[in-house]
């Protein structure tokens, strides 16, 4: 098993004194910031798989940390630490991208449910896309053309881009379609 680093992104020293003194997730690996530059290069490391982030650090030297995260840290589970006053500010960020918020004072064992249940669903993601991979690469074969189709559709598929398949009728448009539909974010639609 892995390692998952948890990063806690927050200046209340209390809350994080009192979630490194509880915390018995196994195979996480928590790491605590309270902003700034050390903050930045935490998350621009890459390999960060949940994030606890206080709505004082939604902006950290004119950065949006909501998208520093979520670019440098594929699958990352963002979930923000607010205080009553802050709640319209998370409300916002989940809207830009975060899981969800929570109104401190937060439990700790509740902050241990959510990473478990984030972790989870990231190992559940990756096994997808690696069973995907191979089911693709026994469909579409080894040659090097098909393999470079295959790493073309595996890097545009999760994007919002839009597409444009072209080429002679009965060359697999359709079926191209299809797979990219299957690995799209939206692959719990309908395939128009």
């Amino acid at each position: 098993t892995t390692t998952s680093k948890v990063l806690i992104l927050d200046s209340d020293a209390g809350l994080k004194k009192e979630v490194f003194d509880v915390w018995s997730l196994p195979d996480t690996h928590l790491m605590e910031s309270s902003g700034g530059q050390n903050a930045i290069r935490i998350l621009s490391q890459g390999d960060i798989s949940v994030l606890f982030l206080s709505t004082d650090f939604l902006t950290i030297d004119n950065l949006d940390i909501l998208t520093l995260a979520r670019e440098q840290n594929p699958g990352i589970e963002i979930f923000i630490l607010a205080t009553m006053r802050d709640t319209a500010k998370a409300e916002a960020a989940v809207q830009q991208g975060a899981h969800s918020f929570l109104v401190k004072p937060v439990n700790v064992k509740l902050l241990e449910s959510l990473a478990r249940k984030a972790l989870s669903r990231s190992v559940s993601r990756r096994n997808v896309r690696e069973l995907r991979e191979h089911v693709l690469e026994d469909v579409l074969g080894s040659s090097l053309a098909m393999k470079k189709i295959l790493k073309t559709l595996l890097k545009v598929a999760p994007t919002d881009s839009t597409l444009l398949i072209s080429g002679e009728s009965g060359t697999g448009k359709e079926f191209v379609a299809n797979i990219i539909h299957s690995l799209s974010q939206r692959n719990e639609e309908h395939f128009v």
